[in-house]
């Protein structure tokens, strides 16, 4: 029998939570960095402004859900791409 594949986790739903939620701001915190190279690091949460307080403006949301889509092997709606 083979051991668990690199897609099935051990993990809790809370872990596996936490551990999106620490990739989704390693993904804001990439791009933030490369929007303001060499700028003041703004403190990112979940719940920032992506606009007031990271400074990410419309084209910077499209890549990002574009960044989002390849880091977490998802397909966000066209819908989500429009309101960004």
């Amino acid at each position: 029998m083979q051991g668990p594949s690199h897609n099935e986790s051990n993990h809790t739903p809370s872990q596996q939570s936490q551990e999106q939620s620490q990739r989704l701001l390693e993904l804001l915190a990439a791009l933030e960095e490369e929007l303001h190279p060499g700028g003041e690091s703004r403190k990112i949460a979940l719940d920032s402004s992506l606009e007031k307080e990271i400074g990410i403006d419309s084209l910077a949301r499209v890549e990002l859900l574009f960044r989002i889509e390849q880091g977490f092997g998802v397909a966000l709606s066209t819908q989500g791409y429009a309101e960004a």
